[in-house]
């Protein structure tokens, strides 16, 4: 290395790396372009490095996206606009490859470049690349070019428009589908460039012959250019050109274009105003509500209220009503979903009499609909219906409806219910709650689903907030504080778990008075698990009570549990003790001069911690903030908090609770919201400083959803745009023509790490959320049979029940430690031997009810509970440890290693592993030398992780190890410098 030349060195590093057989090492040093580039300087940039990535013939598809992203930014690094042209050349060459994502990356980043070049550069460089690209042999580079006219064309001299006129047209005629598909999608952009007596010449006859086109690919595109052509033209030329394609097209023998009028429908009725609409649109619109084909009628009811409201009160009960009508009772479920989900909107359109005499019986009728999201779609948005006719009309239909759905035996649909309590609760008033719904709120606290026990405790905490505190000390409080003697333990924490949530709301008194007495109780539980929660619960209740009530009650408790024989819970107990030290330390540092030294403190403990530090835990973070509760809790459901953890660099779009419950109204199945909440989360860290200096005024940044594979083509970035007065705006590739998000605050920053913004609402994507196909349902013993696990496998078809068992977590989450079938044959005589109690026990040991993919079993060291757990002294775990790629599972009796992986498929994931699992339970534990090791500072502490509640005839418990605790976790970070911190802390005391 010393001896090459120092300047040299970067660029020798980048050119080794892209030659390297690893593709994850390429394509990081194409992410360190700009880095690079600031290490070389302007002027070898541009004669050096653009050059060498010129003639980069990379053909892996991964690298060649992520250097058209970076070069779409790259303007600063080759000296300024003035030097644009010179990023033109490998983009070129990018235009031109097959995967399509690459070229539509490249024709963005060119397009972004463009828009920021002089105009004599335009005509000399960007014009010419867009005419050779154009006249390419081969169709990629002609599919390229068509999204580029837009940006070449408005400062083109006369000849040259004339030119670029002439080649848009012969696309429009290109004998390769393609082409045309390509025409299509951009002639609404290019057409805004266009002079207006040329917008009537050309493009109109460019638009009617993709109007005719023999594909209905090409067909279907051409309708989101009749709402763009119908904002450039005047209303007569809209209604003679364009009404009459919109007509036909509600016609098209291809249901895809009937598909894509109906769901534009609302789009192309502003374009041609509501007297067209009202006159010629209404028999149209008609035709698609009763369209044959049943996504063509989801669609088409998904605009039902919309309509409404360009037309006429008159015209709807005329003409649309019958249709609505008939829609209620559709054989399709999802055309009913669909309907319910925006019928309610048509009350305040209709007014009273017609809601009652026309609406209220299709309500009715719904409300009883065997389909549960039909249901949930009604009562979703009963507010509308409430402004208008009132909830007296509803009511006697809406209880058995709600009740019915919190008995659901689906566990997801339970969920649902109660995220609209809240909502219910503020439509029909205190009154209505008591008497019907205050007994099912208190019903799901002892539920067999985490999940549901999770949103339980979080819904009483809303109703709290929603009603008072004075209500809650009445319906509330004495009911929670009955159920904390219940035998299971797992319902004694959801009790820990809602008292944590409600002492906020409910404030000092009544937290001293009758909360804190009971979590003092609990301290006395004989399960850990318990008892460290307790550590938890006080530690978030310090802030709440009086600095008297601390060092009386609280504290004498957490030093009592500071004694206790578990680990865990006396390292809980210590965290606590120290925040307790925290507030007094607080309260002392009242002079002037000691503020530079706890500064100081603060700082270097800071820089301690750093290097062992886990890192971020947006659980943790979003825990502090009520508002984002919703958020807080899907992000878990859903696995992405874990994912969130396990990067190094990560940006947060959270949500407040406002804005989830919209997005929560849509009943998107959880796989769907999981791409959506995805959509959120960046890849790069983007704090709130860093939005103000966008290179630009705009950049786009890559999501998650976008690098899970799920969002095809180029959607799931993020357009991230800094405007005039401070204001920045969020909106996704794909969104529809919604309305970007306003950025609000930044929430949390953590420089380089996280950062944790809040966004107004959701982002709208249309690839975000469509309808995800559920994966196909694992059948265990097959998939163990074919992969060198049969012997395990006909074990567990030996005893049904505990198949049974695996079964029925695979829907809420279950990973398996399948013994390949020599260590099953090796241990053949030691199972015999066990009673049947032991042969159970040893089979549900080799089960745990969490989802753990390879990323978090390599990421996370620590305890977890199994199948076989029960919640006494037989815990039945195992350590999880890795060294390297290689991921342990240590028992204290045997050390098995996991050798591959059957499957990992969220929420399921099978692995074989070397030998048996023999729990300590009921084998001998293997003598050590010395005692174990503290865990990593920076492991995962989930030793007394929850297990599951009994199960019950239909399903499994939900219960996660990552998320059983989630309302007041605790990260483990460094723990052996906290003493050091303290004893630094006291060491500024006395120099005070």
């Amino acid at each position: 290395m010393a001896m090459i030349d120092e300047p040299l060195y970067p660029i020798a590093v980048l050119i080794d790396e892209l030659k390297n057989e690893d593709v994850q090492l390429r394509l990081n040093s194409i992410r360190k372009l700009s880095t690079i580039a600031r290490a070389l300087g302007e002027e070898r940039t541009r004669k050096e490095l653009i050059p060498f990535l010129s003639e980069n013939n990379d053909d892996d598809d991964e690298v060649l996206l992520a250097m058209a992203e970076e070069l779409g930014v790259f303007i600063p690094y080759v000296g300024g606009v003035e030097y644009a042209h010179v990023l033109l050349p490998p983009l070129e060459i990018l235009c031109s490859v097959e995967e399509t994502c690459v070229r539509d990356k490249a024709v963005e980043s060119l397009c972004r470049i463009g828009a920021q070049m002089r105009e004599s550069s335009l005509v000399d460089w960007f014009a010419p690349l867009v005419k050779r690209l154009a006249a390419g042999e081969w169709f990629t580079s002609r599919v390229s070019s068509c999204g580029l006219f837009h940006i070449a064309y408005p400062s083109a001299p006369d000849q040259l428009k004339a030119e670029l006129r002439s080649m848009y047209s012969q696309f429009c005629q290109d004998d390769t589908p393609m082409v045309r598909r390509a025409a299509a999608l951009n002639l609404g952009k290019f057409a805004a460039t266009i002079e207006p007596n040329q917008l009537k010449t050309d493009i109109l006859s460019l638009f009617e012959d993709l109007t005719r086109d023999d594909q209905d690919s090409v067909r279907l595109l051409a309708v989101e250019g009749c709402a763009a052509l119908g904002k450039l033209l005047e209303s007569h030329d809209c209604v003679a050109h364009i009404l009459p394609v919109i007509v036909n097209f509600s016609q098209d023998k291809s249901w895809r274009v009937r598909y894509m009028v109906a769901n534009q429908f609302y789009e192309l009725c502003e374009a041609v105003g509501p007297e067209a609409t009202r006159t010629d649109l209404v028999p149209a619109y008609v035709r698609l509500l009763r369209d044959n084909e049943a996504e063509v009628r989801i669609a088409a009811a998904g605009k039902v209220t919309k309509f409404c409201h360009i037309s006429s009160p008159q015209l709807a009960v005329q003409h649309i009503l019958p249709c609505v009508k008939d829609l209620s009772s559709d054989s399709s479920q999802h055309v009913r979903s669909a309907l319910a989900s925006v019928i309610m909107g048509m009350a305040p359109i209709l007014g009273k009499d017609a809601t009652i005499e026309q609406l209220l019986p299709i309500f009715l009728s719904l409300l009883k609909d065997e389909f549960p999201d039909v249901r949930l779609n009604i009562i979703s948005k009963l507010d509308q219906v409430n402004q208008v006719i009132g909830i007296d009309l509803l009511s006697q239909s809406l209880l058995p409806a709600i009740v019915e759905l919190a008995e659901d035996r689906h566990w997801r649909v339970r969920l649902a219910i109660i995220e609209y309590i809240p909502l219910l609760a503020s439509q029909l008033g205190v009154g209505f709650f008591d008497d019907k719904l205050g007994s099912l709120c208190m019903q799901w606290l002892e539920d067999k689903v985490f999940s549901i026990r999770d949103a339980a405790a979080n819904n009483l905490k809303l109703l709290a907030e929603e009603f008072g505190p004075e209500w809650a000390m009445q319906h509330i409080i004495p009911q929670v504080l009955e159920k904390i003697n219940n035998p299971h333990y797992l319902y004694r924490m959801t009790i820990l778990q809602a008292i944590s949530l409600i002492a906020p709301v409910m404030g000092a008194d009544i937290t001293c008075q009758k909360l804190l007495p009971v979590v003092i109780a609990f301290s006395k539980d004989r399960v850990p698990n318990i008892k460290f929660n307790v550590a938890k619960v006080l530690q978030l209740l310090i802030p709440i009570v009086d600095q008297s009530v601390v060092e009386k009650t609280i504290r004498p408790c957490l030093v009592e549990l500071g004694e206790d024989p578990d680990v865990d819970v006396r390292y809980f107990a210590g965290q606590a003790l120290q925040a307790c030290d925290q507030v007094m330390m607080s309260s002392h540092f009242t002079m002037q001069r000691a503020l530079p030294l706890v500064a100081a403190s603060l700082l270097m403990l800071a820089a301690a911690t750093a290097p062992v530090a886990q890192g971020h835990n947006i659980t943790k973070i979003l825990a502090e903030h009520l508002e984002f509760s919703t958020f807080n809790h899907y992000l878990t459901v859903t696995h992405l908090a874990a994912e969130i953890n396990r990067r190094l660099t990560i940006t947060v779009l959270v949500v407040g609770n406002s804005g989830m419950a919209d997005l929560l109204a849509r009943h998107l199945s959880l796989l769907t919201l999981r791409n959506v909440l995805s959509l959120h989360i960046l890849t790069d860290y983007y704090g709130a400083k860093k939005l103000h200096q966008l290179t630009g005024g705009s950049t786009l940044a890559s999501s998650v959803f976008q690098s899970s594979g799920h969002a095809p083509g180029t959607t799931g970035y993020i357009n991230i745009t800094d405007h005039r007065a401070g204001k920045v705006t969020f909106s996704a590739g794909d969104d529809g023509g919604a309305p970007p998000v306003d950025f609000v605050k930044s929430v949390k920053e953590m420089p380089y790490n996280i950062s944790v913004l809040q966004v107004s609402t959701i982002l709208s994507s249309p690839e975000a959320e469509a309808p995800v196909a559920a994966p196909a349902p694992v059948n265990l013993t097959e998939l163990m049979s074919k992969k060198g696990c049969k012997a395990f496998a006909d074990l567990l078809l030996a005893r049904p029940d505990i198949l049974q068992t695996f079964q029925d977590n695979l829907d809420s989450g279950l990973t398996v430690f399948c013994p390949v079938d020599a260590a099953v044959k090796a241990f053949a005589p030691k199972y015999k031997n066990l009673t049947a109690d032991g042969k159970a026990s040893l089979l549900l040991y080799h089960g745990v009810p969490v989802y753990y993919s390879p990323q978090l079993l390599k990421s996370n060291n620590g305890v977890v509970n199994t199948l076989a757990t029960d919640g006494s002294n037989k815990n039945f775990n195992y350590t999880v440890q890795n060294d390297g790629t290689d991921v342990t599972l240590e028992t204290r009796v045997v050390t098995a290693t996991i050798t591959s992986t059957l499957i990992d498929q969220d929420p399921d994931a099978v692995y074989t592993v070397d030998k048996v699992l023999e729990p300590r339970e009921l084998f001998k534990v293997a003598e050590v030398v010395d005692a174990p090791a503290p865990a990593p500072a920076g492991s995962n502490k989930s030793k007394h992780a929850s297990p599951p509640a009994p199960a019950g005839p239909d399903e499994a418990p939900a219960d996660q190890a990552t998320s059983a605790n989630s309302a007041f976790s605790t990260t483990a970070v460094g723990r052996w410098l906290e003493p050091t911190a303290a004893a630094l802390a006291a060491s500024f005391l006395v120099v005070v």
